[in-house]
């Protein structure tokens, strides 16, 4: 079994368990938290998705490209993504740089997490 298809059968058991404990949790969050809550986990799936497509796209292409490769190509998709964020939204960062260092450690910190299953 690929790792992409380990990686595919752990997030679907993920979300599996995750939709199976939400009514347990539901229940004590304060009335409006649930928003936030679904808010942070599509906008957290929304960066794993960048991560696993950007790695789908370049093995199907064929491409032995470096992880760093991967992550800057990955990373232009991340960053969207957090400014889209609702407390960001509209905003731009103050400081380019900082903003984009940021964003690249976010998209390899959820790289290492994901590679961290193995395959």
């Amino acid at each position: 079994m690929t790792f992409l298809k380990k990686l595919g059968t752990i997030l679907l058991k993920v979300v599996g368990i995750a939709t199976g404990f939400a009514p347990l949790i539901n229940q004590y969050l304060p009335s409006g938290a649930q928003a936030t809550v679904t808010k942070v986990e599509d906008k957290l799936q929304g960066i794993v998705n960048v991560v696993v497509t950007t790695e789908q796209m370049f093995a199907a292409a064929g491409l032995e490209k470096s992880g760093s490769a991967k992550l800057a190509a990955a990373t232009k998709f991340v960053a969207p993504i957090i400014q889209s964020i609702e407390t960001l939204e509209g905003k731009k960062p103050k400081d380019e740089v900082l903003f984009e260092d940021a964003c690249t450690r976010l998209t390899g910190a959820v790289a290492d997490i994901l590679n961290s299953f193995g395959d």
